[in-house]
């Protein structure tokens, strides 16, 4: 959200033999440097431009709000487009035309031409109708005009975020080099500087994201468009997304179930690529790097072409790493292996665009040995010991032992996209295969693994983008899709999760009014979902024995097919008010969703490798339903620009996965495969609330200051007791140089204890407040024709000792010490 406040005066005077019109505007910025000029540059609509004796010009009276388009941003574009105007006799603009300009500014422009207000045309002292010109200058946001643009001698500059694309949620964007300073191993590190944003991890090199204390369970990724696909239920499966293949971020936090479905009723994180070329020629980038803590490796290489209306792109990356360490000692087989390629060819006829996606991702790592107890005894002494029994005969190497967990992503987006005059559309087909074995210790040397999982999953969307309807001066912005997917899960091993096959359909219509200085949105989303699960003889008897399985779910030659069918619906009301254009600003809505049972929660029946607890799910699980409210308000000036957060969720049959509590205590099991805490899927009624926000200091000059931090609050209402595995309140300031050159950025983490959960409703005393301390540096230079960026990311600069909550590995261990990582990249 970009905001500043300004002030106008507006000078015109008539002058010259032809009595041309000359039009300034002045803006004094109350808050911002930035500087919106006006349109004039009037003229008659005859083909010499000259202008009757008799005919007294229309002076601009009443400008516009205009808006930076968000397509443009990626590529921090300036231009200038040329409209042509007719103004009737009551001084409206009637009708618009682009004569000359840059096509990501066509919309915007002519937005901002049919706001425009005139004193009308007169001659003989007679009101008449009139052609005139008005250019507009649009400069990325922040930005000053660049000395090397060729201005007219009246135009606007354009420096904010547009209306168009602003939704009422609170989102977050990184761009690629950013992306470069923060990026982790996966992706769930590579985003918790957001304030909000969470990770939680069962072992020490994979993660996966929460926002605002929902689980991946309920944020959708979205991966060029195609939401992304794989076995969600392991707390230590980590989005099987290429970090090193990502052009830009956006976190959107809070519910967005009508535009992605009910998996997205606690966020969204869209992720596209980089952006293709858009000039002929060859060009690419390197990678190269190390980090300390695992003696990570890792190289990346992307060769990116376009000729004439082809283009496309080749990339590869891959990492090694050796075990992790904490400060006091190693995580015992915790090293890892992973590579990544992937590849573009589109072709673009003129507002016709096809592409054709594909990436491979493999990840290969050991399962923390500290997660294994033989017995119940073991299991107490693993709960309670500050070291893990036995770390001291783990060795640092790059082998990795069983128990092991090795995955397999394979994605391929095949894309129509159509831009006539009245919009977008858009189809996409998307195909996900996602592969991934376990293995549990055996006696037997090549014993293969004992769990096998296979997932395909088919996605078809369509879009279609409405978004040149202008009512007067209001633009009316309407978007409706339909969405359906096919996924297929085959499972083998030991008594787990079932085969099912899962058919989805969904549809949505979105609409948004937008005004010059605010914008109103409404939308709705109708799904179903047609589930059956294949239960095999010995999964049915261990569910029959908890009598729990539906009526219907019957077993007939050695397996049971158990059918169910769901329907909902979500709805949103939301907006965005510009109080004052540019510093301060409201945005909120209030919605509700509907997300349904997966079929692992409800017969999710055993532990894995990965899977450090025993889960049992429920079959009689009902979908949820979310009631949900955001509110934002945002500010900038020179010194300050702050946003600050607060909302509020109901849900209705929350699917709460927790320790088991029996008796007044938490239970757990034995097994052939060992003693392991039990976890429960039930049902509850939850209300979770809280406040995020960021406040940054000074952030347009190279020394700058940001303040970010969050608070969540989550109670069961039935019991009034907080929810287990509820981020704790967590802080972080982060300031120093940041410049076009060189930048150094120390910074601060605190992450307070959560101690409100009662302890009876947990396996072990909740882990104590800590403080990081971190460093960004980067270094950029250019040798020729080749831009060279060496980035330095240290976390934990102190080595300190601690354990974090969200991470299911604070039963057993220590979260990893100091790493520091350097890495080398050069574009050509």
């Amino acid at each position: 959200m970009r905001c500043v406040s300004f002030k106008c005066k507006l000078l015109a005077f008539t002058c010259g033999l032809h009595y041309r019109v000359r039009m300034s505007i002045l803006l004094a910025l109350v808050f911002s440097k930035i500087v919106f000029a006006d349109p004039a540059n009037v003229s008659t609509g005859d083909s010499s431009g000259h202008i009757a004796q008799d005919v007294v010009p229309p002076v601009l009276i009443e400008q516009a709000v205009l808006h930076y388009p968000v397509e443009a941003l990626p590529s921090q574009i300036h231009g200038t487009v040329v409209v042509d105007v007719h103004i009737s006799i009551d001084g409206v603009v009637e009708t618009v035309s682009i004569s000359s300009g840059h096509v990501l500014f066509h919309h915007e422009a002519k937005i901002a031409a049919k706001r425009l207000r005139f004193s009308p045309a007169t001659q003989d002292n007679k009101r008449i109708p009139f052609n005139t010109t008005v250019s507009f200058h649009f400069t990325p946001p922040h930005l000053e005009p660049r000395g090397d643009e060729e201005h007219p001698h009246h135009s606007i500059v354009v420096s904010s975020d547009s209306l168009h694309n602003q939704t009422s949620h609170v989102e977050v964007q990184f761009d690629e080099a950013t992306l470069d300073q923060e990026r982790q191993i996966d992706l769930a590190r590579s985003l918790e500087s957001v304030a909000g944003v969470e990770f939680a991890s069962g072992a020490s090199n994979n993660s996966k994201p929460l926002i605002r204390g929902q689980t991946e369970r309920r944020l959708q990724i979205v991966r060029d468009g195609i939401s992304h696909s794989s076995q969600k239920w392991g707390v230590d499966h980590a989005p099987e997304i290429d970090v090193f293949d990502v052009g830009q971020i956006r976190v959107r936090k809070g519910a967005e179930a009508v535009r992605y479905g009910g998996d997205a009723v606690g966020g969204v994180i869209l992720i596209d690529s980089p952006m293709l070329p858009q000039e002929d020629g060859v060009f690419g980038k390197t990678l190269v790097g190390g980090a300390s803590n695992g003696r990570k490796g890792f190289s990346m290489g992307r060769v990116d072409m376009r000729y004439a209306k082809w283009a496309g792109r080749l990339q590869a990356n891959g990492l090694s790493a050796t075990d992790v360490q904490t400060p006091l000692y190693i995580l015992g087989n915790t090293a890892s292996k992973v590579w990544n390629t992937s590849g573009i060819l589109q072709h673009t006829k003129d507002r016709e665009k096809i592409t054709f996606k594909w990436s491979h991702y493999q990840n290969q790592g050991g399962v923390f040995y500290g997660m294994r107890a033989e017995t119940p005894a073991d299991l107490d002494s693993l709960l309670s010991a500050e070291v893990p029994p036995g770390s001291e005969s783990w060795i640092l190497g790059r082998d990795i032992d069983k128990p092991y967990q090795r995955v397999d992503h394979t994605k391929g987006i095949l894309s129509w996209e159509k831009e006539p005059t009245w919009g977008s559309f858009s189809v996409l087909y998307g195909y996900q295969r996602n592969d991934r074995v376990e293995a549990e210790p055996s006696r037997i040397k090549d014993a293969g693994p004992q769990y096998n999982f296979l997932l395909h999953t088919h996605t078809m969307d369509v879009l279609v983008d409405h978004a040149e309807w202008i009512l007067g001066t209001t633009e009316l912005d309407i978007e409706w899709g339909v969405s359906t997917k096919l996924q297929d899960n085959l499972y083998s091993g030991y008594t787990l999760i079932p085969n099912y096959r899962q058919i989805d359909l969904g549809g949505f219509m979105t609409q948004k009014w937008i005004f010059s200085k605010a914008s109103l949105s409404t939308g709705v989303r109708f799904d179903t979902s047609h589930q059956d699960a294949y239960l095999k003889d010995a999964d049915y008897d261990a569910h029959a024995r908890r009598d729990l399985l539906p009526e219907d779910c019957l077993l007939t030659d050695a397996v049971a097919k158990c059918t169910t069918q769901y329907s909902g619906d979500a709805f949103i009301l939301g907006g965005v008010v510009q109080i004052v254009p540019e510093s301060l600003e409201v945005r909120g809505d209030i919605s509700t969703g509907t997300r349904f049972p997966n079929v692992d929660e409800r017969y999710l029946l055993g532990a894995a490798p990965s899977f450090p607890v025993y889960a049992m799910g429920d079959p009689n699980l009902s979908k949820e339903k979310v009631r949900s409210g955001t509110l934002t308000i945002g500010y900038r000036n020179p010194f300050l620009a702050a946003e600050l957060s607060a909302y509020t969720n109901r849900l209705q049959n929350y699917i709460y996965f927790a320790p088991w509590v029996s008796d007044g205590m938490v239970q757990n099991v034995t097994m052939v495969q060992g003693s392991f805490p039990i976890y429960k899927f039930q049902s509850i009624d939850a209300h979770f609330y809280g406040v995020d926000g960021t406040l940054t200091f000074f952030e347009d000059t190279p020394f700058s200051s940001v303040i970010s931090g969050a608070t969540v609050r989550a109670w069961n209402t039935d019991t009034g007791q907080h929810l287990v595995g509820i981020p704790p309140d967590s802080i972080r300031i982060q300031s120093g140089w940041k410049g076009e050159v060189f930048t150094l950025q120390p910074s601060v983490s605190y992450t307070a204890s959560q101690s409100r959960a009662p302890r009876e409703l947990d396996f072990a005393d909740v882990p104590e407040d800590f403080w990081l301390l971190n460093l960004q540096a980067s270094l950029s230079h250019s040798i020729g024709q080749q831009d060279l960026v060496v980035n330095l990311n240290a976390r934990n600069l102190l080595n300190r000792q601690y354990r974090r909550y969200t991470s299911l590995i604070r039963y057993y261990a220590d979260e990893p010490g100091r790493d520091v990582q350097l890495s080398v990249s050069t574009t050509f």
